[in-house]
């Protein structure tokens, strides 16, 4: 039987009528159901990322102390060894009723008593009227360093000197210098040149007082 003739039967056996009179579909093969497919899970949506800030750094705030000791090691470069009878620079850093707290560099902090603050230094005179806090003076070392470790200062000797080597240069120079007349006494003038000065009667105008 050839290829055709199988063809042909094939189709009317496919498509005979059923006893109702209706085409016969046994033969057919139903069409697949569409395979079910999973349908993905929707995306959860993701949780916000918080970032938390870092903690401000805190500043290192210095304290005083810190201060006075960066200000020592800063003005003098290390600190120094005092000696006695010579005059050194320092800075001003308390006042008060019992003395002048003076910073020239060594390892404790320096006192001036009020005796030793200036000629008129007594006990009525307000100390804050002849130095202040921050002040930069010159300063006597009487004593390096008593029985408790701090430095004996005299800024009323340090002017002393002051002036005498200031009146030294203008008897060098034959220079003339201003001073005030505090009193007039027998025999001539009292002048203040950072010194106690005199000048006799036979030096002033006339000669005559």
């Amino acid at each position: 039987m050839s290829d055709e003739m199988v063809l042909e039967v094939t189709e009317t056996a496919h498509t005979s009528p059923s006893e109702d009179g209706h085409p016969d579909h046994s033969g057919e093969t139903a069409p697949a159901a569409p395979e079910a497919t999973e349908e993905p899970a929707p995306a959860q949506p993701a949780a916000p990322v918080i970032e938390t800030p870092a903690p401000p750094v805190a500043e290192a705030v210095a304290t005083p102390e810190e201060d006075d000791e960066r200000y020592s090691m800063a003005a003098f470069g290390q600190l120094q060894q005092l000696q006695r009878d010579t005059v050194v620079d320092g800075m001003v850093m308390r006042v008060d009723r019992e003395g002048v707290l003076v910073d020239v560099g060594a390892k404790s902090e320096g006192i001036i008593r009020l005796n030793e603050l200036s000629r008129d230094a007594g006990a009525n005179i307000n100390p804050e009227t002849i130095v202040q806090v921050g002040d930069k003076i010159r300063v006597y070392v009487l004593d390096p360093e008593n029985q408790d470790g701090i430095p004996i200062l005299s800024k009323k000797r340090a002017d002393f000197e002051q002036a005498w080597v200031k009146v030294q240069a203008a008897k060098e120079s034959g220079e003339t210098i201003i001073a005030m007349v505090q009193e007039r006494v027998k025999g001539g003038l009292v002048v203040d040149l950072g010194i106690r000065g005199f000048v006799p009667a036979s030096h002033v105008g006339n000669g005559s007082l």
